[in-house]
């Protein structure tokens, strides 16, 4: 391919592994944090205040949702550079034809 179709993205490599050990960082973050909120809402959940189940169910909907997204942003960080590189790989065909 010709050098004049690379994407220029000096330390990207790194930025990636830098993002992956943040999102590895909150995802262990959210994971440590479920089982004591949990523990939390199992302790008075049998008091019988409808608070804490709803806070319960929130908290469950928010932890799905929060693992989702971190899951997500790097997966769409790699997919966004993949999709440059491929444009940049046709133009370059484009070229030598």
């Amino acid at each position: 391919m010709s050098e004049d179709f690379k994407v220029n993205t000096p330390g990207l490599e790194g930025d990636h592994a830098q993002l992956s050990q943040l999102i590895d960082k909150g995802v262990r973050i959210v994971e440590d944090l479920n089982p004591v909120l949990n523990r939390m809402f199992d302790a008075v959940e049998s008091s019988g205040v409808p608070l804490w189940h709803e806070l319960r169910i929130r908290w469950n909907t928010h932890y799905d949702e929060m693992m989702r997204e971190l899951g997500g942003v790097g997966t769409a960080s790699h997919n966004a550079h993949d999709e440059f590189l491929t444009g940049d790989n046709n133009a370059a065909r484009c070229f030598t034809h």
